[in-house]
């Protein structure tokens, strides 16, 4: 998907009332140097290809003068219609439905990949 920012005001922390009530300002793509857009890119690749990530998962970070910081990893993120994990695919033109289609399809080839376990008679 396409990289979100939420806009806070100075000093201001995104909470879970904006984050529910409508107020918190989304850009979707967020407003990124090209420095800070490979960077955060190449951190969150390596990030999931480390901790073994299938499907989806969103990593947040925060852009500070000092250069992008890590703030969390989030391996089953919110996935409602309105949440950000599918904003995010939108901006790229693909919509929720299509969305959860290709994530079960993923998921279905690589159970299918997996040989079963072999039944242990005891």
């Amino acid at each position: 998907g396409a990289t979100l920012e939420i806009g806070v005001a100075d000093g201001g922390v995104f909470d879970r009332a904006q984050k529910y009530d409508g107020t918190a300002a989304f850009t979707v793509p967020a407003h990124l140097t090209d420095h800070e857009a490979a960077a955060i890119d190449s951190a969150a690749r390596a990030l999931y290809e480390a901790l073994g990530c299938a499907g989806v998962a969103r990593f947040d970070f925060f852009v500070t003068p000092g250069g992008v910081v890590l703030n969390e990893v989030n391996t089953t993120p919110g996935f409602t219609e309105h949440s950000q994990v599918p904003r995010m695919y939108a901006a790229t033109g693909m919509g929720y439905v299509e969305l959860v289609a290709a994530l079960l399809d993923a998921a279905i080839a690589s159970t299918d990949a997996v040989s079963a376990p072999s039944p242990v008679m005891l």
